[in-house]
């Protein structure tokens, strides 16, 4: 089920200057969760976390994937919709970040 949040216009063109983001944004400027957990996934900040956050600095999987997610969304934490997009990139994509913990035993 895809949630929808009403933004202002400045935060809209923020989000599209900081990621090249638009697609999520219908023309009446709501926001599709689902679409900007998508697209932050797929963003450069993703890649860069991967490569700066270290798994053996964690006690398990589980706080590793807490923090992952954290980082990721740090910019949206004080956001409306903040807790839905968590869960979304939780639900999601959360056996890859997962995985990411266990390929670093290997």
């Amino acid at each position: 089920m895809s949630k929808n949040f009403i933004i202002t216009e400045s935060e809209r063109k923020e989000i599209q200057k900081k990621y090249g983001i638009t697609e999520q944004y219908s023309d009446d400027g709501q926001l599709d969760v689902n679409e900007l957990a998508k697209k932050i996934v797929l963003s450069k900040k993703y890649s860069e976390i991967v490569d700066e956050i270290q798994p053996t600095d964690y006690s398990d999987e589980f706080e590793f994937g807490d923090n992952f997610i954290s980082n990721l969304l740090d910019e949206y934490w004080d956001e409306e919709y903040y807790d839905d997009l968590y869960d979304v990139v939780k639900m999601e994509y959360g056996d890859i970040i997962l995985d990411l913990y266990g390929s670093s035993e290997e």
